[in-house]
Parts: structure tokens; C-alpha cells; sequence
């Protein structure tokens, strides 16, 4: 098992997560871009479609992972590989009920398809398109309680090394095939091939980095601590399909109102934001691990000292990120796709707004997960969801694509937003939840004078690529440079200041120790 610290997980995490991040997004864009040249907006709202249908299905995304890793924390901290191992059994069990319920959904969708999809495209190509895609979803379930050991036990940069050579790999063979066959078939294929592959490889590490996983053995935990942890995936399961009903109903209502086309139009914004968001969520993973570890210690003050410094580096981010996108998404799409793709301001208003809201609340979710609270929420994210049906239906049809979009905001402001933090002041923290919200206003209105002089400096500038970067700089720096002055005493920013200076000091440390082997 892994005995290294918990900072010294996360850095290498962190760096591996990065490096497969960075990867996967040049890759994407290129392909996406020939995805666009060479087969065209029907395709591609076609891809951005499916996508989001078979999210809604994708039960390893409703939270069943993260209860399962936070039932590891404690054995892999006390090394007990019998309990783990029994652990892992009772796992795969959940995980096969997992798939053939995802391919007997999936199935059952099929005659629906032709209500869900608005394309000149033959409806045969597109039910044929559509059973790739479910047959890569139910492929993908196979090794996932293998992963989950991997990512509890703080070693997910495993995982990382091989996404990135079967990214290389996948993206290669599916670029060569838009570019010489142009067959969409064959370019799904390629998708559920790499499933595959990524399948067999992480079984094959696993098994050699836990020997303990090859004995036989059989799941004979006591009936209370079974129970307990069904009702924890239940509750978490409540939760998470809020939470897929919440991001993949967008694009199956646009597709139904406005069309599978416009699909494609928002699909490339949204990727835009999926890939900034997946950067952040590897340092969300890469930290996650090490959290719950901290927290499985019992010792509140400490926690919570690091739920207020989470809660600056998230808002930190997420202002950044914001005011990077008002500024540079008109001149990026313009560069990259065409002008013909650019989305109206308020359309793209509407998607930065839920970007924001999310990042800000990063930490909340982080700390639910690993202080597993999760029957105190589970219907939370379900009534948020309904929450943003409503009001997607409501204001779509008054304002089009940007009320379809706005209404996922509205969703989580009016539940998550303000529950999930009341919650854990008052049920783990044992605190008034007001000097939650006196922060949270004052890095929202230091967002907006950000976000206000970075608008003068940059209102003039225009370009190609070159201005792209330095506007994204720009937004760096003076976001940057207020989040220091007005927070510069705080204790928050202390402890992100010497997590820092002992990040560098680690990596200059590794180096000399390098050098010096030679």
C-alpha cells in the first residue's frame, strides 16, 4: 500500500493529472476541429447529443465511486488488505448490476430516438451511432472498483499515465480516419476500442500493485456495516442522477425546442468549459484522497481550517476562469471554428454564470464526499434538477437557447448553493454558517472589480491568437494581484502561501536528490 505522504501524493497526482489534461485537450481540439471540417454541425450535434444521453445513464457518475472510495480510506490507512479485499468483491457485484441496468436503459431508449433527435441525418445511421456509443458506456464499467482502489490509496497518477498514451493512441487513429475514410462509424469504434484497452491495462496493474486482490474470498461483512453502506450508495445515487439531470438535460432539451444542430453550436462552448473544469477537478482529485485521509483523523479545527482555505483557492479560480471567458470566447470560437459558431452574449453569459457557481462550491461537494454525509443531501441535487427543468422549459420558450442555459443556474442557486454549506457548519463544523457567506460575498465582489478592470485594459484590444493569450494573461494577473491585496493577512492565504513555498522546496529537494544519483 502507498506510504508516501499526503503532499507528496497530491504534487505527483497533480503533475500527472496536468500532463494527461494538456494532452487530452490539444488532442480534442484537433480532432474536434476536423470532426467540424470534415463531416459538419449535423455530426457533431449528433456527438454532443448522445454524449448527454448516455451521461443520464452513466450510473459510475452518480456518486456510486465516491462512496466506495470513502469506504477505503479507513482500511487502506490501517493496511487491513482482508477487509479491503472483501471490500473489492462486494464492489465488482455493484458494478456488474451497474452495467447490464445502464444496457437495458440503454436499449430501451432506442425507439425514443427518433422524438430526442432533431437531424437530417437517416434515423438507421443514427440508431447505429447511438448503440456505439451505449456499448462503450457499459464497457467502461468493467475495472472501475480496480480504479477506485487506485485513486483511494492516492495513486492516481496510474491511471493518468494511461489515459495519456490511450488518448495519443485513440486520438491518432481517429484523426487519420476523418481525414482519409470520413466515416463516423469507424470513428466511434476507435471510441470503444480504447474502453477496452484502458479496461485491461488498469486490471493488469492492479493486480500486480495488490497482489492481496487475487485471493479468493468472499464479501462476509457484518449485516449493520453492509446495510450502512447501501444506504450511503442509495443516498448518493439520489443525489448524483440530480446531478447528471442537471448538466445532460440541456442539450436534450435544445435538440427537442431548437434543434440537434444548435446542439453543436453550444457543444463547443461547453467543451471549452468541461476542459477548464476537468483542469480543476485534477486538483480537486488529486487533493481528494488526501482529504479524506485528514478527515478520517476526527479533527474538526483542522479540517476546517483547510474547508476556509479551499473555499479562497476555488473562488480564486473559478474568478479567474470567469473573467478569462467573457474575455476571450467571441475571439477564440472565431479563430477556431468560424464566426458562423460564436453564441450571442447572454448565451454565453448564461454558461460562465454556472461555470462560476460551480468552481466557487468546489469544496463543499469535496468535503461531503469524504466526510460522507451523504443521507444528509440526498435528495438535494434531485430537487435542484427538477428545479432547473421547470425553468429550462419556462425560459425556453420565452428567451431560446440563453433561458434554456440560465435555468441551471437558477436550479442551483435556489438549493445546493446555500444547503450544502448550512449543513456542514452546522452538522460537522459545529459553526455559524454566516462568516461562510461574509467570505463568499467578499471574493464575489473582488471578482467583480476584476473582472471590471480587466474589461478597460482589454476593451480596445482585438486579434488573432496572440491577443487571445494575452487577454487569458491579463485576467491572471489582475485577478491575481486583487485576491493578494484584500486577502493578504488572512490566515487563508498564509497557509496557501506555504503550501507553495513547501511545494517548491519538495520539488528542489526530489532534484538534487537526482543530480545527485547520477
Amino acid at each position: 500500500m502507498n506510504t508516501d505522504s499526503r503532499a507528496v501524493n497530491s504534487i505527483r497526482n497533480t503533475i500527472f493529472g496536468v500532463i494527461n489534461q494538456v494532452v487530452k485537450t490539444l488532442l480534442t481540439f484537433v480532432c474536434r476541429t476536423i470532426l467540424i471540417k470534415t463531416l459538419g454541425a449535423q455530426y457533431l450535434g449528433i456527438n454532443g447529443l448522445y454524449l448527454n444521453i448516455l451521461s443520464m445513464l452513466s450510473l459510475a457518475e452518480l456518486g456510486v465511486g465516491n462512496v466506495l472510495i470513502y469506504t477505503l480510506y479507513k482500511p487502506i490507512a490501517a493496511q487491513n488488505t482482508d477487509k479491503i479485499r472483501n471490500l473489492l468483491i462486494f464492489f465488482r457485484r455493484i458494478y456488474s448490476l451497474i452495467a447490464v441496468s445502464v444496457l437495458v436503459l440503454g436499449l430501451m431508449l432506442v425507439p425514443l430516438l427518433k422524438y430526442l433527435v432533431k437531424s437530417e441525418l437517416p434515423y438507421r445511421s443514427q440508431v447505429i451511432y447511438y448503440l456505439i456509443f451505449l456499448l462503450n458506456s457499459v464497457m467502461s464499467y468493467f475495472v472501475v472498483y480496480k480504479s477506485i482502489l487506485i485513486n483511494a490509496d492516492q495513486k492516481n497518477f496510474m491511471v493518468n499515465i494511461i489515459n495519456t498514451i490511450l488518448t495519443i493512441i485513440q486520438n491518432g487513429a481517429q484523426i487519420i480516419i476523418l481525414l482519409f475514410f470520413r466515416n463516423y462509424t469507424a470513428f466511434l469504434l476507435v471510441l470503444v476500442f480504447s474502453t477496452i484497452m484502458n479496461n485491461l491495462t488498469i486490471s493488469i496493474i492492479a493486480d500486480k500493485k495488490y497482489p492481496f486482490l487475487k485471493q479468493k474470498a468472499r464479501f462476509q461483512k457484518e449485516i449493520e456495516e453492509k446495510r450502512k453502506l447501501v444506504d450511503n450508495i442509495k443516498a448518493t445515487f439520489f443525489y448524483k442522477i440530480g446531478g447528471v439531470l442537471m448538466t445532460s438535460t440541456d442539450n436534450i432539451l435544445i435538440s427537442i425546442m431548437l434543434g440537434t444542430v444548435v446542439v453543436g453550436y453550444y457543444s463547443n462552448y461547453s467543451m471549452i468549459v468541461v476542459m477548464v473544469g476537468t483542469f480543476i477537478s485534477i486538483l480537486t482529485d488529486a487533493f481528494l484522497a488526501s482529504l479524506g485521509n485528514l478527515n478520517a483523523q476526527d479533527d474538526k479545527e483542522k479540517s476546517y481550517q483547510m474547508y476556509k482555505t479551499m473555499t479562497l483557492f476555488f473562488h480564486w479560480i473559478g474568478a479567474f476562469c470567469t473573467i478569462a471567458f467573457l474575455l476571450v470566447f467571441r475571439d477564440f470560437v472565431a479563430i477556431w471554428v468560424g464566426e458562423e459558431y460564436i453564441l450571442d452574449m447572454p448565451t454565453t453569459a448564461a454558461i460562465v454564470i454556472t461555470f462560476y457557481l460551480s468552481c466557487i462550491s468546489n469544496q463543499n461537494w469535496m468535503y461531503r464526499e469524504t466526510m460522507g454525509i451523504f443521507m444528509k443531501v440526498k435528495y438535494l441535487m434531485f430537487i435542484a434538477a427538477m428545479v432547473n427543468l421547470v425553468f429550462s422549459v419556462i425560459l425556453g420558450l420565452i428567451a431560446g437557447l440563453p433561458g434554456i442555459l440560465i435555468a441551471t443556474a437558477i436550479g442551483r442557486v435556489t438549493t445546493i448553493f446555500w444547503r450544502e454549506p448550512l449543513i456542514l457548519f452546522r452538522d460537522i463544523f459545529g459553526k455559524k454558517v454566516r462568516e461562510y457567506w461574509i467570505k463568499q460575498l467578499k471574493y464575489f465582489l473582488m471578482t467583480v472589480a476584476s473582472f471590471g478592470i480587466c474589461m478597460l485594459i482589454t476593451y480596445r484590444i482585438a486579434g488573432g491568437l496572440i491577443v487571445v493569450f494575452l487577454k487569458i494573461a491579463i485576467a491572471f494577473v489582475i485577478t491575481g494581484i486583487i485576491f493578494v491585496v484584500f486577502t493578504r493577512t488572512s490566515p487563508e492565504l498564509k497557509y496557501l502561501k506555504s503550501l507553495a513555498e513547501k511545494i517548491l522546496k519538495m520539488i528542489a529537494n526530489k532534484r538534487r536528490t537526482g543530480d545527485g544519483g547520477q
